[in-house]
């Protein structure tokens, strides 16, 4: 893994879209030079003094030109590139203005995402002309690398589980933290969300730990504590508000959640 860090505020030599039957395209050796490339259609191959590499077709890659290269298309081929001029610095470790650098991604979302960020500058360079903008573009596009190098050090190693669970997860979260004083079933986190039960079980447990209905408890019981600690109001009073009706059984619950009775726990406050 390496970091690039910009030592001067990044400009955009040229943005576009481009489409050809096959071509050659030879690339010197450039200081101060880099571009940003999604392939949308065809396969191309990166030929450089060690050796050469194929990426497939909806991927990014990114060009340093740190060597002497020739990028070949031998198929028909369409890519949206974005070239940024700036001096910049690469590292073995993280700094606090360091962005982290992957050469080449295949995620599909993650591809989605520079696309989108690359066709807005490419409008934006068909309009008037404005560095602050310009440089404004830049970092919200590598910002995207610091989004993906985030997703694949969450603690699940599975991209696509950690990328499915903050775009389906959190909005299951969401909608319980709404609806937490009522009667929440599955079936309608499913059908807020768009997932199935089954799947959106199964993602939730994977990457969390723990199942649908116990985060929903356990969410309620914390609710419930803070209720007493904020209003100073008895357990019944607040589990009322929670349409909670049996408050020696909610009392139980902590007992079976957090090892501790509800008073016990509220004495942690004292």
């Amino acid at each position: 893994m390496q970091y690039l860090t910009f030592k001067t505020p990044p400009y955009i030599r040229f943005a576009h879209k481009y489409s050809s039957p096959h071509n050659i395209f030879t690339f010197n050796k450039g200081e101060g030079t880099l571009e940003i490339t999604v392939h949308t259609k065809g396969r191309y191959v990166i030929e450089t003094g060690g050796g050469s590499r194929q990426y497939p077709e909806n991927s990014l890659f990114l060009c340093l030109f740190r060597e002497d290269s020739r990028i070949c298309y031998y198929e028909p081929q369409e890519h949206y590139t974005v070239g940024i001029a700036a001096e910049y610095e690469l590292s073995d470790t993280p700094s606090e203005f360091a962005i982290p650098i992957e050469q080449c991604i295949t995620e599909e979302n993650t591809v989605k995402r520079f696309l989108e960020k690359i066709k807005n500058i490419i409008g934006l360079r068909q309009s008037a002309l404005n560095r602050c903008r310009e440089a404004a573009a830049v970092f919200d596009l590598f910002s995207l690398y610091i989004d993906y190098r985030e997703l694949c050090d969450l603690h699940y190693s599975d991209f696509n589980v950690a990328y499915t669970f903050l775009r389906y997860g959190n909005r299951a979260q969401d909608y319980i933290a709404m609806h937490i004083g009522e009667k929440i079933a599955v079936s309608d986190i499913a059908q807020y969300v768009g997932l199935s039960c089954g799947y959106l079980s199964k993602l939730f447990k994977q990457y969390t730990g723990e199942t649908i209905v116990r985060y929903i408890n356990r969410k309620r019981l914390d609710v419930v504590l803070d209720i007493v600690r904020s209003k100073q109001c008895s357990l019944a009073e607040a589990c009322a508000q929670l349409n909670l009706f049996d408050p020696n059984y909610v009392s139980l619950m902590y007992k079976k959640y957090y090892g501790k009775t509800f008073s016990e726990l509220l004495a942690n406050d004292q």
